[in-house]
């Protein structure tokens, strides 16, 4: 049986991110027009990209037994090997990367010489820089919220934080400052990691003159009015680049503007659009906190990444806002989705090649015979996907928004975690700033529906030519003309249900998952017509239910999560989803018994589960079986931020 999508595809780290200096070009030497080769103890499998001093592969470690972990090679282009500088400089690089080991930057694991060759082995991630996630928000339109805005500021700052107040083994500082914090040195996984890319390597490049003249008219909008004047900077220079970050992802437009001689003037007078003009919209702490962050006079900044940190997260707390890595991932998911594929297929690829016998590359007058024909890494094949996938790919692109947002539930200024779904655009849902909360990260029940009634819409196809035209507009992806054609040839040729009913039902379900966004009361509608086809699709049943759920009809929710589970008891998703509502109905023992059932079933989100069985068994004032709930959460998950600060407040500050 084929594996959903949004498993296979969706979830995997596929791709190396990139370096922010190897942005611009593409052109292949001849050294690397034939992969793979072997490189060391590494094996390079296709060239990501290459700039003007480094160039970025995605490689792979091959050890004993079959063992093999995938990485990223970034390698001084070989005509540079002999230049001092520049080598220095990326030996510099190396060496104060290696120092940092945090879960927001992006980790070192090797660095060395092969071949007179000066490389580092590092992280090799899939997802995309902040630049790029700008570009496609706008494409889409699918803005960046507020709580993603902050959810991704934080992360920086908790890198920021890290890499300001690390210290060598003398307890001195080391006075680690990136120079460079711009949409390019930000990288969000399709996981929802935030990962800040390139410590050292603007400091390293200013080594070489040249190289960083054109770094410094690319960059320049990105930097502290110190550090455009030529002035000595500290740490709080980094702070006012991350302002600059947040301003741009909540106002939607760029901070600084202009011909380069326009902006750098502009840039050292902090001359810029105030956040009240450019996003009025937005909540006064917000506003407060980006004046702070971007004040000219660095003594006026906040005094450390810490501090802007702690402002963010208690906004959030204060206002029962919980973005997460969940969350933000699913936004990535939805605005890639696209790119997704395509770079699964270039992983593929890659794999195939990593099991070919390999070219050991030859440098300078050194001497080594190509074992075998090899692939080339121009191009990756294309290969034309079968009609069910593309009915895959146009129900997983809209269903990205999710069903059943952060419903505003608070207990004790306490919330929930959220639904299976969210739904947060829908009219009648709870409004954007409520609906940014963590949910579970699992694969979309909506591609599984959607993959099981395509199997039964092919296996309806027959010799009956009057079916053609309506299977043509279902495979055309023009599902309101489909179920259109289908239900006249039903009201004509009742006889013919046994062939009409799968194909009707996936035109009917199809449909209401291209509409469920704009019009979802008559998406409710076409899933009830669709079980009417067919009741037994369990996951019509479950998209029904969070449709009921997010629209506020929480009796017909209720009853239909009952429903599945009467045939299911093991599906988690109505599990989390019922357990919620009946929480939310103040039946806190139903709920707890839900709870505890889901915490059996072991989910990939267990840490939300327990912090929720923790809030339930809290108001029913079983405070030491609550506690116990909280600490196991955050066994789970040390980076449950709510679990963490539910524990403290309720253990009296003594956890």
């Amino acid at each position: 049986m084929r594996e959903p999508l949004s498993r296979s595809i969706l979830y995997g780290k596929v791709l190396a991110c990139l370096s922010s200096e190897l942005g611009g070009c593409s052109a292949l030497t001849s050294m690397t027009d034939i992969l793979p080769y072997d490189f060391g103890r590494y094996r390079l499998l296709g060239r990501i990209a290459v700039g003007g001093m480094a160039e970025l592969f995605r490689g792979a470690i091959k050890g004993m037994e079959g063992f093999e972990k995938k990485v990223a090679i970034k390698r001084i282009l070989p005509h540079l090997s002999d230049q001092h500088e520049l080598v220095q400089a990326f030996i510099g690089e190396a060496k104060l990367a290696a120092l940092l080991q945090h879960p927001n930057i992006v980790q070192i694991y090797d660095f060395g010489s092969i071949q007179g060759g000066y490389f580092i082995a590092m992280e090799l991630l899939s997802g995309k820089d902040l630049s790029r996630l700008f570009i496609r928000a706008k494409e889409k339109p699918f803005p960046i919220t507020l709580e993603h805005a902050l959810y991704i500021t934080a992360r920086i700052c908790e890198g920021l934080d890290y890499a300001h107040d690390l210290k060598d083994l003398q307890g001195h500082s080391l006075g680690i400052i990136h120079r460079d914090i711009s949409p390019p040195n930000v990288l969000i996984t399709y996981d929802g990691e935030v990962k800040i890319l390139d410590f050292g390597v603007a400091k390293a490049a200013g080594m070489n003159t040249k190289t960083r003249e054109g770094v410094i008219k690319g960059k320049v909008c990105y930097m502290s009015p110190e550090q455009a004047s030529g002035m000595d900077i500290d740490h709080r220079s980094d702070l006012f680049s991350a302002g600059v970050l947040l301003y741009e992802m909540l106002s939607g437009q760029r901070m600084f503007t202009g011909d380069p001689l326009h902006t750098l003037l502009r840039v050292r007078e902090a001359d810029f659009q105030s956040p009240e003009e450019v996003a009025p919209h937005l909540p006064q702490p917000i506003h407060q906190v980006l004046h702070r962050a971007l004040a000219k006079d660095p003594e006026s900044r906040y005094p450390s990444a810490s501090e802007m940190l702690a402002d963010i997260e208690e906004f959030l707390h204060k206002n029962s806002l919980r973005p997460s890595a969940r969350t933000l991932a699913r936004y990535v998911r939805d605005l890639f989705a696209d790119d997704m594929v395509s770079e699964a297929a270039a992983l593929c690829a890659g794999s195939e090649a990593s099991r070919s016998e390999p070219k050991t590359l030859v440098l300078g007058q050194e001497k080594a015979s190509i074992k075998t024909a090899l692939m080339t890494v121009a191009t990756v094949p294309k290969t034309q996907n079968p009609p069910s996938l593309r009915w895959m790919l146009f129900s997983v692109l809209p269903l990205a928004l999710f069903i059943a947002g952060f419903l505003a539930l608070s207990f004790s200024q306490e919330s929930f975690s959220a639904l299976y779904h969210h739904l947060s655009e829908l009219p009648g849902a709870p409004a954007a700033s409520m609906a940014g909360a963590s949910s579970p990260a699992m694969p979309s029940s909506s591609s599984q529906l959607i993959e099981t009634l395509e199997a039964g819409a092919q296996g309806s196809e027959s010799n009956m030519p009057q079916l053609e035209p309506a299977m043509n507009a279902l495979k055309e992806e023009r599902f309101e003309m489909a179920a259109g054609i289908f239900q006249e040839l039903l009201m004509s040729r009742p006889e013919w249900i046994g062939e009409i009913r799968r194909p009707y039902a996936s035109a009917l379900a199809q449909w209401a998952m291209s509409v469920k966004n704009e019009e979802p009361e008559k998406a409710v509608k076409l899933l009830e017509q669709t079980l009417g086809m067919d009741s037994n699709l369990l996951q019509a049943r479950f998209e029904l239910a969070c449709l009921y759920t997010a629209l506020g009809h929480n009796k017909k929710a209720i009853q239909a999560y009952e429903d599945i589970l009467a045939d299911d008891p093991t599906m988690a998703e109505a599990l989390f989803n019922l357990a919620y509502l009946r929480a939310m109905k103040n039946d806190y023992p139903r709920a707890e018994l839900l709870y505890h059932r889901l915490v059996a079933l072991s989910p990939p989100y267990l840490d939300e589960v327990l912090f929720n069985l923790a809030v339930v068994q809290e108001k029913q004032g079983k405070k030491a079986s609550s506690l116990d709930s909280l600490k196991k959460a955050l066994a789970f998950n040390p980076h449950n931020n709510a679990a963490r600060t539910f524990l403290h407040r309720t253990s009296g500050g003594s956890s």
